[in-house]
């Protein structure tokens, strides 16, 4: 197994393939720690390798497939195999939110952030890396031409995410208010109105995933994007590149109501509708390679929204770093120091919204439209937080700068309008 599992994945696994016979079947976990643009690098020239396994000789045999390569090779169950690669990710995420915190510590004292970075960066214990203030961390998505139900006040419209978020003027970030979303609990019989606290934008080069429910009801997300699937002991929560056909998933419809008169029989009316949520088996899972704007939407409590064609999502959350939280909840344990993180990683992209629009005043062209144009322009590297920028914003100025015709280029992608 290649892919960023919860933790007890493995296990699973082991299980209903013992059960139905299986047991000659091997079974590792190899998580991947390969960063945006240097991936053939990182698989060349890991840090390290690391293979749980169940048995030995299936651990020998992943192993051997490395042969070749020389690097550390940690051996060890599949759970502290699945954790290791949480937990990487996660301590990450918290170095980007830590540094930010400090270049906002910075500004406020007049101290300069890529110094105090720098020298804390020469400390061995600490290491440079990830050590550089900037947009912060993304997640999971859903593409810009998915709908989903709001109210604004007593006014109530299905808008798809795109439409959304250029009504509010949003560029990468939002903490829209007087939106509420269509929200389900579940156990609740039906879904109501809930506010939204985030809204986000990004750039997405990869795997796109459609799920198809029973009845034809549908959804396009990003691999990782997390689902509420129903099972008899309970629901849980699951990406969708771990969605298989037959679970079942929750999805809004509309029934008829039966009409009766006061005899008893049939009433000859039509009759009246409502909305419940149903349990809806998934029919088909299609995978397609996809590249474009993905947008995602927070409401807080229920932690789902319903897309137009009803069915109901999960939340989009950080990859890897909501997710850990989410496995420390549902074990019972409240991961306080990553409920910091994530709300820090929240804050910093409003918080650079707010030094653009200081800076260079009210803007003459969508600020979506340009930012997520920027961004695209960065050179290969595993996050945003890589590129560093000063308060002044001296790093997106170089960044230009780097160009070969850095007008020529911004009159390209962003018109002359835009200067």
């Amino acid at each position: 197994m290649k892919s960023t599992v919860p933790v007890g994945t493995g296990r699973a696994v082991r299980h209903r393939l013992d059960n139905k016979g299986f047991a000659n079947v091997g079974y590792a976990s190899n998580p991947e720690f390969l960063r945006e643009g240097r991936a053939i690098a990182d698989f060349m020239e890991p840090d390290r390798i690391v293979i749980g396994a169940f048995d030995a000789a299936d651990g020998d045999a992943v192993q051997a497939l490395y042969s070749d390569i020389d690097a550390p090779i940690v051996r060890t169950d599949t759970s502290s195999s699945e954790m290791i690669k949480y937990a990487s990710n996660a301590f990450l995420a918290t170095k980007i939110s830590f540094i930010n915190e400090i270049a906002n510590v910075c500004e406020e004292v007049g101290a300069d952030v890529g110094v105090v970075a720098h020298a804390m960066g020469l400390d061995e214990r600490i290491g440079g890396h990830f050590l550089r203030p900037g947009i912060g961390y993304g997640g999971s998505c859903l593409p810009g031409e998915e709908l989903v139900v709001v109210r604004r006040g007593d006014e109530v419209e299905e808008i798809d995410l795109e439409a959304l978020f250029e009504s509010e003027g949003v560029v990468d970030d939002a903490h829209p208010g007087g939106i509420e979303a269509l929200s389900w609990s579940p156990g609740e019989e039906l879904p109501d109105f809930r506010p939204v606290s985030v809204l986000t934008t990004r750039g997405y080069e990869g795997e796109l995933v459609t799920v198809e429910v029973a009845g034809g009801a549908r959804v396009r997300c990003t691999a990782d994007h997390p689902f509420v699937v129903l099972e008899a002991n309970g629901p849980r929560v699951l990406t969708a590149d771990q969605l298989a056909e037959g679970m079942s998933l929750p999805l809004l419809v509309t029934v008829p109501e039966e009409v009766v008169d006061q005899m008893g029989r049939m009433a000859e009316i039509p009759a009246p509708v409502r909305e419940r949520v149903v349990p809806a088996p998934i029919h088909r899972i299609e995978r397609e390679a996809w590249e474009g704007a993905v947008y995602s939407m927070e409401v807080p409590g229920p932690e789902t929204f319903v897309t137009g064609s009803g069915i109901i999502v999960h939340n989009c959350f950080p990859k890897d770093v909501q997710a850990l939280k989410q496995l420390a909840g549902n074990s019972g344990y409240h991961f306080q120091l990553l409920t910091s993180v994530i709300e820090v990683n929240e804050l910093q992209k409003r918080r650079l919204v707010g030094k653009l629009e200081k800076l260079i005043g009210p803007p003459k062209c969508s600020f979506a439209q340009v930012w997520k144009k920027a961004l695209a322009l960065k050179a290969p590297t595993n996050a945003i937080a890589e590129l560093g920028y000063r308060p002044n914003f001296d790093g997106v100025a170089t960044w230009y700068v780097d160009i070969d015709d850095p007008d020529a280029k911004f009159s390209e992608m962003f018109g002359d309008d835009c200067r």
